[in-house]
């Protein structure tokens, strides 16, 4: 990957004439995965958890023959239950930009924090990919949201019902279905159009500013519709059928109307979980030699500063028996309504 230089179509515009300019930019999205995930700090690179595969069960007493025909004395019945590690791995995840020394004079402002944010937002979106949809995951990892729900059969094929709110209420209801209480729903921001133009028999809207009471879908915007809810949680957009509901702005590709593509994604999201073993670490390197493919950036020589973001974090989804479904294979704590 080439370094950010003062070229035309480049990093030429940043660099002021003879007037303030600022950077025009979208506000910083952040990791969809860490606000709805179950978070876990890690102390080393792999965690082990204990996940229920076999609840114990109970049954009435029973009276024996005699003369021992009564339940005070029956014989009362034996149970026990089952466990199975769940173990998660942390991997890095990181990115490195260059800039050259000469290029970083001529700045009249803090380029270095401008680019922080950015490679931020650059590590929340590879790790909302490799959780929700596999992309670009670890080997070590296990299936992705996406994929936990598919495999189990948890999956509604859109439009199925009457109309989208319909299949989304069945989305949730597959997760129900295997004996979990879906608390969130995850979905791309082009959804929201779609969302806003849902209409009843009467051409009312079904997602208004608040959400008529006899639909549950709701549209806020920012959480609980003042300044304050804003501050708390930039990403929450407002409800679908009660539930918060969040957006992404990363162009996830597992995303899209195309045929076969996630369009929304529910379930018990305290099931799914996030470990963090170190937090962003920033490091400048003025003397390291870096390799792209076949170019090779030595930057002392080439009078040349780089910065490097990295994080290590891990994923893993608990899939604990229920009594709805004690079937591993046809049970997830996720759904996803697909096009």
């Amino acid at each position: 990957m080439p370094p950010i230089t003062r070229a035309s179509g480049v990093g030429a515009s940043l660099i002021p004439e003879d007037y303030a300019r600022g950077i025009i930019k979208n506000v910083t999205q952040m990791s969809a995965a860490m606000r709805l995930c179950n978070r876990r700090r890690m102390t080393r690179q792999t965690q082990r958890m204990s996940v229920m595969t076999a609840k114990p069960t109970a049954a009435f007493v029973a009276a024996g023959a005699a003369p021992f025909d009564s339940t005070d004395v029956g014989l009362k019945s034996i149970t026990r239950a089952t466990w199975a590690d769940l173990t998660m791995t942390a991997e890095p995840v990181a990115c490195i930009v260059m800039i050259p020394d000469h290029y970083l004079e001529d700045q009249a402002y803090d380029l270095w924090g401008e680019m922080r944010s950015e490679c931020e937002e650059a590590i929340a979106a590879a790790i909302d990919a490799a959780v929700f949809f596999g992309t670009g995951a670890p080997a070590s990892w296990p299936a992705s949201i996406v994929a936990h729900a598919t495999a189990a059969g948890n999956v509604v094929t859109v439009p199925t019902g009457v109309d989208l709110a319909a299949d989304l209420n069945s989305t949730m209801g597959a997760v129900e279905a295997d004996g979990f209480y879906p608390n969130g729903w995850f979905y791309d921001l082009k959804e929201k159009a779609t969302l806003r133009g849902l209409r009843d028999q009467n051409r009312q809207f079904l997602w208004s500013t608040r959400g008529p009471s006899n639909t549950g879908l709701q549209n806020a915007g920012d959480g609980d519709g003042d300044i304050a809810a804003r501050t708390r949680d930039v990403r929450q957009q407002g409800e679908i059928w009660n539930l918060p509901a969040y957006t992404s702005a990363m162009g996830l590709t597992g995303f899209g109307i195309a045929t076969g593509n996630t369009r929304y994604i529910t379930g018990d999201f305290d099931k799914a979980y996030l470990g963090v073993r170190s937090d962003i670490r920033v490091k400048m390197l003025t003397e390291a030699t870096l390799t792209d493919g076949a170019d090779t950036w030595p930057l002392a020589q080439r009078d040349m500063t780089a910065m490097r973001l990295v994080t290590r974090v891990a994923y893993v989804t608990a899939n604990p028996v229920t009594r709805e479904n004690p079937t591993i294979g046809t049970r997830s704590p996720f759904a996803v309504a697909k096009a």
